[in-house]
């Protein structure tokens, strides 16, 4: 484990999943919903599949805890933000609400 790894754990109770090539933080709600709240690919490794299989990652631990869905979120100020919609959609997630600037969208499991 990481020292990020271990200080997301210890100070805020997140998960990471990472290598080389990038990341994904996520936690669990008391709702027993978890919720994605990070994702970072390298530039060069975009569109190489790696989002998608941290997102398998993801579903596999939610549906080990029994989770009915799978949140994630993307800040309508924050760079990138067509190409991170544009996945989340391709990857099953529907819209869900906004509040303020951020578009909250959801995954059944």
């Amino acid at each position: 484990m990481t020292l990020f790894a271990q200080y997301l754990k210890e100070r805020e109770n997140k998960e990471i999943i990472e290598n080389d090539f990038g990341f994904v933080t996520y936690y669990f709600l008391s709702s027993g919903d978890c919720y994605i709240e990070d994702v970072y690919i390298v530039p060069e490794k975009r569109r190489s599949g790696l989002a998608s299989e941290f997102g398998k990652a993801i579903e596999l631990i939610a549906r080990e805890k029994n989770s009915k869905r799978i949140f994630g979120s993307v800040d309508q100020n924050a760079n990138n933000k067509t190409e991170s919609m544009k996945f989340l959609i391709s990857y099953g997630f529907l819209l869900s609400h906004n509040s303020g600037n951020t578009i909250y969208l959801t995954k059944e499991l």
